[in-house]
């Protein structure tokens, strides 16, 4: 009979296991990082199969379908102007649109300037009559990026620069709304999409493990392990 309890014990404990494990993969939704010279297939179909009870989506920018992404290169440089492939009128406009007062400067330091190329290979994606923009990336400390810390100590601004923004004639007439919108034509089916972003980041938070998160909502379900390269000559 004691035997027998034993049993049923055992049996009703790993079944609570189980069901534990079932439960919390369910519930919590684990990030999918890989590293820079990886690929990472992203789909919308399998971003909400995989959103567990809480619906962690990443929210990617396409109607249906896969993306391939991958990130090429990524360079630091002491000084904006060491950068040749960016035009003066570009650097105009980050300097005009990046705010960093003397406050921010005493508690961060210095900036450098992150330049991130990146490729985006369309599988089977259908991006829909829109424009798709750009800026559904954001870098963040590998201990913020997996909710470790609050990231009050580190400096990494939003995308404030795409390289293959439209002309700054056409930006201005629509107030600038536009700037990191890439044509939905120019990415069919079975092509792939190249460019560039910049990120300003404080001295202290590059020499830190960065993930380069991708999507649009507040979760951080998936990212790139960055590989950053110091730069101070000018990029090729």
């Amino acid at each position: 009979m004691k035997r027998a309890t034993i049993i049923v014990s055992s049996v009703a404990a790993l079944i609570l296991i189980v069901a534990v494990i079932i439960l919390g993969n369910h519930f919590f939704v684990k990030p999918y990082v890989v590293n820079q010279d990886e690929k990472i297939a992203l789909s919308v179909e399998n971003d909400e199969r995989t959103s567990g009870f809480f619906g962690f989506t990443a929210s990617l920018p396409w109607n249906s379908g896969e993306m391939n992404i991958r990130v090429n290169s990524c360079e630091l440089y002491d000084d904006l102007n060491d950068i040749s492939d960016i035009s003066d009128e570009d650097k105009k406009y980050i300097e005009n649109t990046h705010f960093f007062n003397e406050t921010d400067k005493k508690m961060f330091g210095e900036l450098d300037f992150m330049l991130v190329d990146i490729t985006i290979e369309n599988i089977s994606a259908d991006i829909g009559k829109d424009d798709m923009l750009m800026n559904f990336f954001r870098p963040y400390p590998d201990d913020v990026f997996y909710g470790d810390s609050d990231g009050f100590e580190n400096y990494i601004s939003e995308s404030v620069y795409f390289d293959n923004h439209k002309p700054f004639v056409e930006l201005e007439k629509m107030n600038y709304k536009n700037y990191f919108s890439a044509s939905n034509t120019d990415l069919k089916q079975g092509e792939s999409y190249q460019f560039k972003l910049g990120f300003f980041i404080d001295e202290k938070t590059a020499e830190s493990n960065i993930i380069l998160k991708i999507g649009t909502s507040n979760h951080n379900k998936y990212g790139i392990m960055l590989d950053l390269k110091e730069n101070t000559n000018d990029y090729e």
